[in-house]
């Protein structure tokens, strides 16, 4: 099953590295919060959010137009199967939204 989210990028990073085995591994390293605002959040026991982590195709990072920022993710939506199946949710596409503040943030080379 797909489904859209909106979240917020806090950053993206490409990576580009060989695992021991000599394979290929290539990607951006992406770290958002499961919200499109930044209201307080909190209980009794906890309070903000915290970051979650996904991985993208090396070739989405064009797509990244500024962090941080408003993104729509596509995402497939499973669950394993077995006693006490877990959910899973894994982005696998995204699109620019808005970003934050008066100032735009621009990708450097290096």
């Amino acid at each position: 099953m797909t489904m859209d989210m909106n979240v917020i990028v806090l950053s993206a990073s490409k990576y580009d590295l060989k695992a021991e085995d000599g394979t290929a591994l290539k990607g951006v390293s992406c770290t958002y919060l499961l919200t499109n605002t930044l209201a307080p959040v909190g209980s009794e026991t906890a309070l903000g959010y915290v970051p979650a982590k996904c991985s993208f195709s090396y070739e989405s990072f064009e797509k990244f137009k500024q962090c941080p920022g408003v993104y729509r993710f596509v995402c497939d939506f499973a669950v394993s199967g077995g006693t006490g199946g877990k959910a899973s949710i894994k982005p696998t596409d995204l699109e620019f939204i808005k970003g934050f503040g008066e100032e735009k943030a621009t990708k450097t080379s290096k």
